[in-house]
């Protein structure tokens, strides 16, 4: 449905909120910082370019503006999430990653 969202769910007796959320933020780094591994970092040149190229899907324009697009999406998300928490009347809630 999108990169963050919440669905409602009647289990019988009670009712179970899932959210889930988008935390690629803590996966994405800029190239050649201190621990950065190409092969686990959504921002390297191995994601860059031809049919990797986010732009085309509402991402960054380009790798450089990478690991700020993640974060500050992921700052919007969680301020959506501590909002949806609030409001929620459920007996459960459950928060779900992709990470």
């Amino acid at each position: 449905p999108a990169r963050y969202f919440m669905k409602s769910i009647e289990h019988g007796d009670f009712k179970a909120d899932y959210f889930m959320i988008d935390t690629n933020a803590w996966d994405a780094h800029n190239i050649g910082e201190p621990g950065e591994n190409p092969d686990h970092n959504v921002c390297s040149m191995h994601n860059y370019g031809g049919a990797g190229t986010c732009a085309a899907n509402g991402g960054m324009n380009n790798i450089e503006e990478c690991k700020a697009w993640f974060w500050s999406s992921y700052t919007v998300q969680k301020q959506w999430l501590e909002k949806k928490l609030e409001a929620s009347d459920a007996q459960w809630k459950i928060v779900v990653t992709h990470f």
